[in-house]
């Protein structure tokens, strides 16, 4: 597979993923960042037991990267974790912002968001479903 790609946001995505990537863990895929591509659309993402990162773009010069803090996942459940929390930063050629969410902790398949950067600023305090930033 042969893969083109902005070079600048592939070093960044490898940086955002590399630093939550162990370095020295009892389980060897934790030191492990993975790249897929899939409907023109590449993505970086690894991490350890507690702490995940990703990034990706699905459009030239756009980069959205994700952070995942303490994520559980109640039996039954795959639609939000439980409990956690996740920071969203989204960055391109029109425009960006950020966002905080707390998850909820019945399996809705949203979250709360708990801080918010233009421009989804209006969004702060709401309850959002997990697939809008798609």
């Amino acid at each position: 597979m042969k893969v083109i790609c902005n070079r600048g946001a592939l070093l960044e995505a490898l940086t955002v993923c590399g630093n939550v990537v162990a370095s020295r863990t009892p389980k060897p895929v934790l030191q492990c960042v993975k790249l897929s591509a899939a409907d023109d659309r590449l993505t970086v993402s690894g991490g350890d037991q507690s702490l995940f990162a990703a990034a990706g773009a699905r459009q030239q010069g756009d980069v959205t990267q994700v952070a995942v803090g303490n994520a559980v996942f109640s039996a039954g459940c795959r639609r939000n974790p439980t409990q956690g929390i996740a920071a969203v930063q989204k960055a391109g050629t029109e425009g960006g912002g950020m966002l905080l969410f707390t998850f909820h902790s019945t399996c809705d398949g949203r979250a709360d968001v708990t801080g918010a950067m233009a421009p989804y600023a209006l969004m702060l305090g709401e309850s959002v479903p997990l697939d809008f930033l798609e």
